[in-house]
């Protein structure tokens, strides 16, 4: 079927096969198809199912497609009441004799026609439910209702026997009197108008998807979070904008009852980031005495649930920015000691340390961040703090007369770009008052390792002393991190005692004083070649470049304010032997003598004078007599 061929008067009804489809929405899923064929129930021509549609085009085009796909097919049986004869029909009319004036189920009599007389059979002029105009129960048009005539005898069955739905202008015209049917609308007829209405904005039994505006805003989905956001938000606002200075004084002598030490605090605000909490800048402890310690910022986190209750807690208070000394952290754990005395005042369970330094005798060690560990009674029990790299950990436990410390460090630099990079440290000793003593501590550095022991005083001059000995030092590594170069080669061990000012790097390198002995084996001096100096014989000082290699030198050196001095050095490279003295200044300047022989010379040792920069010495031979190895 095509859509020229279709013909607007013609009657579908659904296929077995249409059945089907209705139970199994498989089998018809375009949307339009499935609208057309829900509508098509045996009755309605397809004028009707266009006009309730109010698509003529589509709905004809998926009736084709729907009757070339088997699912509906056109009723012509003849004599039905539904053939293309009631096209006819419905333009004639009935006439008086087809239909009776009311309904008529088995034979009727006439009296005038007598006793036991059938009279003919009539069909029924029901005045049922509206047409297609005005309801969906009868499913046709407004036209008339064919005509059925004919008596008892002659009446053929209908092909689909059922009640005759006819309008009130069919009834009005077959009967002739209007008194038959009543002019008001019917209670039914009215529900018709109301059903027809909906069903031709929508469609009968039919639920097609609606392209709806989008409503996100609206659902509780977002709504919801929308609302938490915009809570947060106006918190914030409130937080931010609330005039804190006010409640400054209240604050300061709050924090005094609870510490014990009048307070100065520089400013505070509250913070909902990371965490909800009271945060305090620069506040100051003991500010009328003179132990008085600085805080950058004080941050207080406390438990929420404790807000309600008669003792607060407090989760976290950080410490940011703070300076550790041995009195500052005397105060501070007599500070947290006298807060877990006072069962009213507040409860804390932790203490967190942030971009904190430790600060001793001028020495002191940045950015570091760790933790306060806290007993059950509430006092500091522990303190552990960690460098930003992880490169070096310090650990502080309270004892009888101060604290225990230990310091650990792998691959670390005392200052940023130094040339003194440990391998590995390990200091522990004891801090109590001014004086930090270390009972033991041993290094890994230029390939070497040292131990010793230190007394660091914190006084008017900060200073330390101790004693140190040393194994397999690299001296060309040490060398390059004095700023000489790796002109002298070997492994170096040796005992030394050492003292300094310690008020900052450039003091202690100046007042920097050691003395001790050395013996460096398979080593090299580098500009210096004694055996060459020897050959030439010359009284010229000259640079001569290359080097003296031996496989043993010791003797006695010293670091002093204006230099280095190395005495009683005995060397020895083979058949080759000497023995004087070297002293290097603070410039790098070269000055020294050695007595050198090679075996059983007749002429005995052979003084040869050393000079100039270091870093190109100048050898000649004396006409003095050799020297004594000890000046």
């Amino acid at each position: 079927m095509t859509l020229e061929e279709l013909d607007q008067h013609r009657i579908y009804a659904k296929t077995a096969l249409g059945e089907q489809a209705m139970l199994q929405r498989e089998l018809v899923v375009q949307r339009n198809l499935r609208m057309v064929l829900i509508l098509v129930d045996g009755n309605a021509t397809v004028t009707e199912l266009c006009n309730k549609t109010n698509q003529p085009e589509m709905t004809c085009k998926a009736l084709c497609e729907l009757e070339n796909d088997g699912f509906i097919e056109a009723r012509v049986e003849n004599g039905s009441v539904w053939s293309p004869n009631r096209n006819r029909s419905r333009l004639d009319g009935p006439t008086a004799d087809d239909v009776s004036e009311f309904s008529s189920f088995g034979d009727k009599y006439d009296p005038a026609a007598g006793a036991g007389m059938p009279t003919s059979r009539k069909a029924p002029p029901l005045v049922g439910f509206p047409d297609a105009s005005t309801g969906f129960f009868s499913g046709h048009s407004s036209a008339s209702s064919p005509s059925l005539s004919g008596n008892h005898s002659q009446y053929v069955p209908l092909s689909n026997p059922g009640t005759v739905f006819l309008t009130k202008d069919q009834a009005i015209s077959i009967n002739g009197s209007p008194a038959l049917v009543s002019n008001e609308p019917s209670l039914l007829e009215q529900f018709g108008v109301f059903t027809h209405s909906r069903l031709d904005k929508e469609g009968p039994d039919l639920k097609p998807l609606r392209r709806k505006s989008p409503r996100w805003f609206l659902s509780w989905t977002f709504a919801i979070p929308l609302g938490v956001l915009f809570l947060g938000a106006l918190t914030a606002l409130m937080a931010w904008f609330f005039p804190y200075s006010h409640y400054l004084p209240a604050m300061e002598t709050a924090v005094a009852q609870v510490i014990g030490q009048p307070v100065k605090i520089g400013g505070m605000r509250v913070t909902l980031f990371p965490k909800p909490g009271l945060s305090l800048s620069q506040v100051r402890f003991g500010v009328t005495t003179d132990r008085e310690i600085t805080i950058g910022e004080l941050r207080l986190l406390p438990a929420l649930n404790s807000l309600w209750e008669s003792r607060l807690t407090f989760r976290t208070v950080e410490l940011h920015d703070w300076q550790l000394s041995a009195r500052s952290v005397d105060d501070l754990m007599a500070a947290i000691a006298t807060t877990a005395k006072n069962p009213g005042k507040p409860l804390i369970e932790q203490i967190v340390l942030e971009n904190s330094e430790i600060a001793f005798a001028g020495l002191t060690i940045p950015d570091l961040h760790g933790q306060a560990k806290l007993a059950a009674t509430g006092v500091i029990q522990s303190l552990s703090l960690i460098s930003a790299d992880h490169g070096l950990q310090f650990d502080a436990t309270p004892e009888a007369n101060g604290l225990a410390v230990k310091i650990q460090a792998l691959d670390w630099l005392p200052t940023k770009g130094s040339a003194f990079r440990f391998n590995a440290l390990n200091l522990q000793g004891h801090l109590a008052g001014n004086r930090l003593t270390l009972d033991n501590f041993d290094f890994r550095i230029f390939e070497g390792s040292g131990r010793g022991t230190a007394l660091l005083t914190e006084q008017q001059r900060a200073n330390v002393t101790g004693e140190l000995s040393f194994e397999r030092i690299n001296l060309s590594k040490f060398g390059e991190a004095l700023g000489i170069g790796g002109q002298f080669q070997g492994d170096a061990n040796g005992k030394l005692r050492f003292s300094a000012l310690i008020q900052d790097s450039a003091t202690f390198v100046k007042s920097l004083a050691a003395e001790g002995t050395f013996a460096v084996t398979r080593g090299s001096l580098g500009e210096i070649d004694l055996g060459e100096a020897l050959r030439r014989n010359s009284t010229r000082p000259t640079a001569l470049g290359g080097a003296t290699r031996f496989e043993r030198m010791s003797g006695v050196f010293q670091l002093l304010p204006m230099g280095y001095r190395f005495s009683q050095i005995a060397l020895t490279a083979g058949l080759l032997q000497s023995s004087g003295y070297l002293n290097v200044n603070r410039s790098l300047q070269l000055n020294g003598q050695m007595a050198v022989s090679i075996g059983r010379t007749i002429n005995g040792h052979v003084p040869i004078g050393i000079g100039g920069p270091l870093s190109a010495p100048q050898l000649h031979i004396l006409a003095s007599s050799p020297p004594s190895g000890t000046r």
